[in-house]
Parts: C-alpha cells; sequence; structure tokens
C-alpha cells in the first residue's frame, strides 16, 4: 500500500490523480479493511479538490468488483440472451398447451396467451413500455417471455441449397395458456386498461386475470 500512495504522491498534476484514481480504484480500495479504512482520510486529503461524487463512484465500482453499472439499459428487456448453444435453430412446431408458466408467480393481475404464437423482442418491449406508462410508475411489472428462439431470414432471389441464413431477430415461442406479463401494486381499472392496450402489441389473442 506504500508503495501506491508514493506514485500517487510523485504525480503532480490534478487530472492525473483524478485519472489514476479512477482507473486503480479497485486496486487501492481493495487493501483497506470493509468497515474502518485508514488509508481513506490520507487518500481524501491528498485531493481537495476531488468531487465526492468521483469518490462515491470509485467506491461504488470498487465494492462492484471493478464492473460499471450501465444505467442506460436499465429497466429494458434483453432482446437477446448473451449466449446460446448453437447460432441458429430449426423452426420447430408449435402444439400442445404451456404447461409451465401459465399462473401467476409474482403479481396479482396477469396477461395470458390462448394461441400458439412467435412473440418477438420488439413487440415483448413495446408491451412493457406500454405497461409502465399506464401503470403511472407505481406499480410492479414482470416479463414472464423471454426471447431465446433465433429466426433465420435469407436473402431475396437465393437458390436452394446455399445454406441457413443468417439470423434477423429473436422470439419467445408461446403457447396457450402462457403468462406473458404480469403487474401489481395498482388498481383493478388501471390493471385492465394497462394490459388492454399492450394486449394490442400482441401477434395473439389474450385474456385479462386475476388472482382475486
Amino acid at each position: 500500500m506504500a508503495s501506491i500512495f508514493t506514485k500517487l504522491m510523485n504525480l503532480t498534476s490534478l487530472p492525473s490523480l483524478n485519472y489514476a484514481i479512477r482507473c486503480n480504484s479497485t486496486s487501492l480500495l481493495s487493501q483497506f479493511p470493509p468497515r474502518s479504512p485508514p488509508g481513506l482520510g490520507s487518500l481524501q486529503s491528498m485531493m481537495p479538490q476531488l468531487s465526492a461524487a468521483r469518490m462515491s463512484a470509485c467506491m461504488s465500482t470498487a465494492s462492484k468488483g471493478g464492473k460499471a453499472s450501465s444505467g442506460a439499459r436499465s429497466g429494458r428487456t434483453r432482446a437477446a440472451p448473451l449466449r446460446s448453444k448453437f447460432a441458429k435453430q430449426f423452426k420447430g412446431t408449435m402444439t400442445g398447451i404451456a404447461h409451465q408458466g401459465n399462473h401467476i408467480a409474482f403479481g396479482t393481475y396477469a396477461l395470458q396467451a390462448l394461441d400458439h404464437s412467435w412473440i418477438t423482442s420488439r413487440q415483448i418491449e413495446a408491451g412493457r413500455k406500454v405497461l409502465v406508462q399506464n401503470a403511472r410508475r407505481t406499480g410492479k411489472i414482470w416479463v414472464r417471455i423471454f426471447p431465446s428462439k433465433p429466426v433465420t431470414i435469407r436473402p431475396t432471389e437465393t437458390r436452394m441449397g446455399r445454406g441457413k441464413g443468417a439470423v434477423a431477430f429473436w422470439v419467445a415461442v408461446v403457447q396457450p395458456g402462457r403468462i406473458i406479463y404480469e403487474i401489481s401494486g395498482v388498481t383493478e381499472q388501471m390493471a385492465k386498461e394497462a394490459i388492454t392496450i399492450a394486449s394490442s402489441k400482441m401477434p395473439v389473442r389474450t385474456k385479462f386475470i386475476s388472482l382475486k
């Protein structure tokens, strides 16, 4: 720890000191005990002009293992899985009814599918935005489906035998009885209005259900 402070003391300019602390916050703060850091006071005295927001950002970054959280995508539905076993899949068939995810598990009101369908990631996100806007941001929303199936499209004027096309978008395979959205913390009338508007974004017949 003494060697790190010696390097910081050798930095004469304030921008270079800020850059060193921002880049090495994990290595600096990982050497302090979690309850009473002895060197934090001397570290603050070395940079009196450094803002408190920068210090809190360094502390939060070090506490999370150096991984900065992306607030720009907070709340959104991921358009595709981070990784999959196979890059492309067969088209498959949609038969039967949903034996899993067919009952309300988190909220009080829900939107349930009545037909077989593919629901794209854009349609899922459109329905989620409608629920957030019409729920007046007072309720809590759960998205019970995830687009985990890739759909490929071949270019136009392509002869047969040229192989499978590139992945164009991702879809969620929905069977009758599958719960799409759940909501709680709002009145029944407000939930009905929000879910009715969200159902218009879905390519499948749906119905409103509740626990009451």
